[in-house]
């Protein structure tokens, strides 16, 4: 492949590609990338390929043979022009003249979802790899109002995936079911997590449908102009491996006083905003009840307005949880032993760990809640607050095979033992300012 194939906009999809190339171990006439970077820069030690120019990046794409590289590139040259598209589509959404309210506020609230500054984050899936189905965009028309439907996917843990699907709902806008369907999970079945989704052996047992029927049936459902609603739907939507373009997600329309990048739960809304309950306590999680409980949100809001930034509920978080720490973004090979040596130089009571190190999260547990203060206080670093408001630290592990690796810890409770608090909000200013610089780039691609 020659260099003058890729254009300076193929920077990225080439650090993508590259980095397949080293996840696959793959090799090309003056071998791997590693080596062909100590052949022709012995003096540069970064294997980064997002440090390296595109110029490099398409010279080392240039020694692997035609059909490696064009199966390399294929699917990330779609997943840039379905990312492409998506521009557009955001830039063209931003230049309708629907209003805010009523039922003309379908292509807003879409607009707002994209622009929330979690969105980037959230909804930037890899679609590019084998699986997934991208849902093209030409079909979306923003002059006229499009159909609705609600979306949510019950999951559970296998050996390859913490999140894999094995059951679907969608609900349309009268509150009917239009799709309910049991998936068999792909790999091995480690925990179907009984007590949230309520499925077990007995209830899957017979269940031949595949994720890729199931992709297949919300492609047909989504035939014309079609927006997909749901609660936090990125994680509905990973787990499916779907990849739509118009999106209404009610955990990005709403916010709390103070706290500017907390997603609200599904349970809180329906409750603030419905005045009911979601389920009653103690019933597992039922994804044809979470779908109509999205879809009418949606609809309250078409009919009220999105309302205003709310107050926090105040929770308290139970004393017992008061003496732990919550320790997350562990490395997958980190040990209890790695956790607790950053705790080596502290002069208070030293914790125990708890919970699973693959889950790559745990609590560290103290006697007492002063003891948990204390020990947090301690350690080094800079605080910041977590999207609820609650104290934490970014560290770096000292020793182990993972050191140098970074780690989370954080307080159980904000301020008064309550479950919300308040941020800073210079994170937010940083996301927000990152997401109006990328919706003025598409106005002006749009306009070019």
């Amino acid at each position: 492949m020659q260099t003058t194939t890729f254009l300076h906009d193929d920077k990225e999809l080439l650090v993508r590609v590259v980095k397949d190339c080293q996840k696959s171990k793959l090799q090309g006439t003056q071998g791997s990338w590693k080596d062909y970077l100590k052949a022709q820069t012995p003096a540069l030690s970064k294997s980064d390929p997002s440090t390296h120019s595109l110029k490099t990046l398409a010279a080392f794409m240039a020694t692997l043979s035609r059909p490696q590289a064009g199966m390399l590139v294929g699917p990330h040259r779609e997943h840039q022009l379905h990312q492409r598209q998506r521009n557009e589509f955001a830039a063209r959404l931003s230049q309708t003249n629907a209003s805010d309210s009523g039922q003309d506020a379908i292509w807003p609230m879409v607009q707002q979802t994209l622009c929330h500054p979690r969105f980037p984050e959230n909804y930037n899936f890899p679609s590019f790899q084998p699986g997934w189905t991208q849902m093209s965009s030409s079909s979306l028309d923003t002059a006229s109002r499009p159909c609705l439907l609600s979306l949510d996917c019950e999951m559970c843990e296998t050996a390859t995936s913490s999140r894999e699907l094995i059951g679907l709902s969608v609900v349309n806008e009268a509150g009917s079911t239009v799709l309910k369907m049991l998936v068999k999970p792909a790999g091995k079945v480690l925990n179907y997590r009984t007590e949230v989704t309520g499925a077990t052996d007995a209830t899957m047992q017979g269940v031949l449908y595949t994720k890729r029927d199931a992709q297949e049936a919300m492609q047909k459902l989504m035939q014309g102009s079609v927006v997909l609603v749901g609660h936090a739907l990125h994680n509905d939507l990973h787990a499916l491996q779907l990849d739509p373009t118009a999106v209404i997600d009610t955990a990005l329309l709403c916010s709390y006083k103070g706290l500017s990048t907390c997603t609200p739960s599904l349970a809180n809304l329906v409750s603030q905003m419905l005045g009911r309950s979601l389920r009653q306590e103690g019933a597992p999680h039922d994804c044809e009840q979470d779908a109509a409980a999205a879809m009418h949100l949606v609809q309250h809001a078409l009919q009220h307005g999105i309302p205003p930034p709310m107050d926090a509920p105040e929770i308290k978080v139970a004393k017992e949880d008061l003496r732990k720490l919550f320790i997350h973004g562990v490395p997958q090979s980190a040990q209890p032993t790695d956790l607790l040596q950053l705790f080596e130089a502290c002069t208070c009571a030293h914790p125990v760990v708890e919970g699973d190190m693959k889950e790559r999260r745990g609590h560290l547990v103290f006697r007492h809640a002063g003891d948990a203060n204390e020990a947090f206080k301690q350690l080094p670093g800079a605080q910041e607050t977590d999207s609820l408001g609650r104290a934490q630290k970014l560290l770096k592990l000292t020793s182990g095979s993972c050191k140098g690796k970074t780690i989370k810890i954080r307080k159980m409770a904000a301020h008064g033992g309550l479950a919300y608090g308040k941020d800073s909000n210079q994170k937010l200013h940083v996301m927000k300012q990152q997401a109006q610089r990328k919706l003025k780039v598409n106005k002006n691609k749009l306009k070019a």
